[in-house]
């Protein structure tokens, strides 16, 4: 029998770990972080008795760096993001890879809009209340929405898609930037005025259960899959 491509086996050094040694290490240095924000936030949302005026006293911190840092920084939980992410993994780095982060993306945008629309249609962004208020801040060049609000769709998605990240490269910096990232387009959302606190604390709720319900469905064992589903699309030589 002839060697295994050595290409192919770098490239897959990171997918070796049983599933429930990858799982412990990603809920240690992401999710560990993330129980922290969601103890924190809850906190806040809790002891805060009017959740707009709470929105105005958090949007009183502001700089300029700031509001060119957060307008860009948000556009890394949009669809273009993911798509982009997703067609990279499928086509050069491993097959199910890609397909756990597709499918996971997939059911969370399917889960957000169906809770936007149907279940808390209601629900309206920061501009419906602000509009005419002298101390609301906005960011310039960002284009305000005003219905829809909650959850967070951009918030789930970069949960979604660094949560199942972390768990697919399995490091734990990796974890703990691809965390930092998530956590940084939640707060986007809410310096942006685009959502409430409680938008992006409930749409990382969303992103990462999708994913922790999915994981299963693709790594399971402790062995690999048939090493087709273990290759990209395209293998470069």
């Amino acid at each position: 029998m002839g060697k295994p491509d050595s290409q192919f086996a770098a490239r897959n050094r990171v997918m070796t770990f049983s599933s429930s040694n990858r799982w412990r290490l990603s809920a240690r240095w992401f999710l560990f972080p993330y129980l922290l924000f969601l103890v924190s936030a809850g906190a806040v949302l809790l002891l805060s008795s009017d959740l707009k005026e709470l929105h105005l006293q958090l949007n009183r911190f502001h700089s300029g760096f700031f509001d060119t840092f957060f307008k860009y920084v948000t556009h890394l939980g949009d669809g273009y993001t993911v798509g982009i992410i997703t067609l990279v993994l499928l086509l050069f780095v491993e097959l199910r890879a890609g397909a756990f982060i597709a499918t996971t993306s997939i059911i969370d945008s399917f889960l957000v809009q169906f809770l936007k629309r149907s279940v808390f249609p209601d629900h309206f962004r920061p501009l419906h209340y602000f509009s005419t208020n002298d101390q609301w801040h906005t960011v310039a060049g960002v284009e305000q929405h005003n219905n829809f609000s909650f959850p967070s769709g951009h918030t789930a998605a970069a949960f979604c898609l660094y949560f199942s990240l972390a768990l697919v490269l399995n490091r734990k910096w990796t974890s703990l930037s691809f965390f930092a990232i998530a956590l940084l387009v939640g707060l986007s959302r809410v310096y942006l005025s685009q959502h409430f606190l409680e938008d992006i604390y409930i749409g990382s709720l969303v992103g990462t259960s999708v994913v922790a319900l999915c994981y299963p469905l693709f790594y399971r064992g402790t062995g690999e899959l048939e090493s087709r589903w273990g290759k990209p699309l395209i293998t470069i030589k």
